[in-house]
């Protein structure tokens, strides 16, 4: 992370260069079978995406910079630990406000960018975890967080140097929800529905189940835009 000026901290962004992949798993589901993904063809442009989820010690800034109210850590600790307590607005919030001091467009990943970079798709090994199979190696879940987040990079990092892409905090994305993709394939730089009620969250979290589910990089997730909780944080994407 790099301090720019006085108390500003800008994320630390890795290059991903674009390619082509298959979004999704025929085989995965959450929770029902019309929550089952399908395997799309989907090509993505280069884009830039947080090393790590945005800390407590950047978002108080934001807080303080903009006068908002800081969110909870449920007495866990601040500093280098994820974010939480942040809805999809919130996140946003700080996106937008982090491109106005960069002068660069800073935004929520897409859930394609999101998925691509957590697989590293153009060296994609076929992971089950971002960077294992295993997800004790490579992320907090509930078997192993003590029941709650953890500082970042404290965990392997997957291929493309990105932590805490499996486990530790949910992180929302951009798109809005749907059971099914809807996109038709092979889709170039897909955006997801125009509409929905909820938004969608990736990675899965310390309270994820014993199992690992949920922390799979295929794996789905969803809330409310409004909503926040004690397991939902965020990483950013920089646009060339």
């Amino acid at each position: 992370m790099k301090k720019h000026e006085t108390s500003l901290i800008i994320p630390e962004f890795v290059d991903v260069k674009g390619g082509t992949f298959n979004l999704g798993d025929p085989y995965t589901h959450i929770g029902t079978k019309d929550n089952k993904q399908s395997n799309i063809v989907i090509t993505l442009s280069d884009f830039f995406i947080s090393r790590m989820e945005i800390t407590f010690e950047q978002y108080d800034v934001f807080c303080d910079a903009t006068g908002r109210d800081k969110p909870d850590d449920e007495g866990w600790g601040r500093g280098e630990r994820p974010v939480i307590y942040v809805n999809w607005h919130d996140a946003v919030a700080f996106c937008e406000w982090m491109s106005q001091q960069i002068g660069k467009m800073v935004r929520l990943p897409t859930e394609a960018e999101w998925e691509y970079a957590a697989k590293d798709a153009n060296r994609n090994k076929g992971y089950k975890y971002a960077g294992s199979n295993s997800i004790d190696p490579v992320g907090w879940y509930y078997g192993n967080s003590d029941e709650k987040s953890h500082p970042v990079a404290q965990k392997q990092p997957n291929e493309l140097k990105l932590y805490d892409m499996s486990g530790n905090v949910w992180e929302w994305c951009n798109d809005w929800y749907a059971k099914i993709y809807n996109y038709k394939s092979p889709q170039i730089d897909p955006q997801g529905p125009a509409r929905g009620s909820f938004r969608v969250r990736r990675g899965g979290s310390w309270a994820s189940p014993h199992d690992g589910s949920y922390c799979r990089v295929v794996d789905r997730g969803r809330d409310l835009p409004g909503n926040w909780s004690s397991s939902t944080g965020f990483r950013c994407v920089l646009s060339p």
